[in-house]
């Protein structure tokens, strides 16, 4: 059984990060490791003024156990990490990187044209400087156009532009793998792109929600690891037996999750349930 070592923060209320990333990872079946970098009382998304508790600082001591008991890993799987911890992480992903162990890095710092808050231009450079040293870049359209350090600017962002992004990312960073997500497209579709064996540019799309759900950013990456593993690319479908991507199942994660913020009035938070998670079949098939 392969296994990954997830490390981003994990918020006590919210099923965003740590929360997500586990469960589905688990039901891929993949033995998974979690390395917290920050325990916050609750995500960024609505919640005013959440906690937010470093555990950059423990990082290394955790790193040494582990090399004194031999205990190590197939892959690395980052994502929100936070100002200390991106450093730290930055000395850590050096080893396993010469180790070469699968990398994969989800920059979460921004969407929707601006970075979180907390974060400002020195993380963007934080990021790329993990990034290079990354097998899989996963940046939503405004990380991407961060690390390309390139105006965030959405008004002529078609599908041309989104696969001449997604090249560019991997020009930049030296990568083979790349995938954008969260593109908004015309007619209220929301588009991901890709590269495949040979640097061609793949694109999925799908009718869009009004609703903002936290947690997708995560769930994408997360339920990509399967084929990280197979050697497929990442140019596959994620349905549900008998079902075409992606109605169905994602349909169903979105409703719930939208109704849940529309009964309860509170901000989204996230996918309602580790249960909805772990119940999503992930079937990743081959492109006919």
């Amino acid at each position: 059984m392969k296994s990954v070592l997830i490390s981003q923060d994990l918020s006590c209320v919210g099923q965003v990060s740590l929360a997500v990333a586990l469960p589905v990872l688990g039901a891929s079946g993949l033995q998974t490791a979690a390395l917290p970098t920050a325990i916050l009382s609750t995500h960024t998304g609505g919640f005013g003024e959440n906690t937010f508790l470093d555990l950059s600082a423990s990082l290394p001591d955790i790193w040494a156990h582990w090399d004194k008991e031999n205990i190590s890993f197939d892959a690395i799987y980052l994502g929100y990490l936070g100002q200390a911890a991106s450093r730290v992480w930055e000395k850590g992903l050096e080893e396993y990187s010469r180790q070469g162990k699968l990398i994969l890095l989800d920059p979460a710092m921004a969407d929707h044209g601006r970075l979180y808050r907390g974060f400002d231009d020195s993380y963007v450079v934080q990021m790329q400087l993990l990034a290079r040293q990354a097998t899989i870049l996963t940046p939503n359209l405004t990380e991407a156009l961060l690390l390309l350090n390139e105006p965030v600017d959405f008004t002529e962002v078609d599908s041309h532009r989104a696969c001449v992004i997604t090249q560019r990312l991997a020009q930049k960073f030296a990568l083979s793998q790349v995938v954008l997500t969260g593109v908004s497209l015309a007619d209220n579709r929301i588009g991901v792109y890709g590269l495949s064996r040979g640097g061609r540019v793949w694109e999925r799309t799908q009718s869009g929600f009004r609703t903002a759900i936290l947690a997708r950013g995560t769930f994408l990456p997360a339920a990509s690891w399967p084929a990280c593993f197979t050697g497929w690319t990442w140019n596959r479908r994620l349905a549900w037996p008998g079902t075409s991507w992606p109605r169905q199942s994602w349909q169903l994660i979105w409703t719930r999750t939208s109704a849940l913020a529309l009964i309860t009035r509170r901000p989204c938070l996230g996918f309602c349930s580790n249960c909805t998670i772990s119940a999503l079949i992930i079937y990743l098939k081959e492109e006919k």
